[in-house]
């Protein structure tokens, strides 16, 4: 399974489109940067390479922890129907 993916984000304030890697999946024990970002509440964050301004993009990412035996889904927009058929 792909674990992340390229997509152009485009800046809030200069809108200069820059390509980004985004997560798609994160396990905590595999990826210790990701995992840290996550906990201090920056790994959504983006800073723009012209304007130097910072913001959070806005995507869904699946989160691990084997060690602790659970998962968290990440999704900018609640969708009952769609985490339903992700859990079930």
């Amino acid at each position: 399974m792909p674990k992340y993916h390229f997509k152009i984000a485009t800046c809030k304030y200069c809108e200069l489109e820059t390509e980004h890697q985004l997560w798609d999946y994160v396990d905590g024990l595999e990826n210790p940067l990701q995992k840290s970002e996550i906990l201090a509440g920056s790994f959504f964050d983006f800073t723009c390479s012209h304007c130097k301004k910072n913001f959070q993009l806005e995507h869904s990412c699946l989160y691990s922890d084997n060690k602790f035996g659970f998962l968290i889904y990440f999704s900018p927009i609640f969708d009952e129907e769609k985490l339903g058929k992700i859990l079930f």
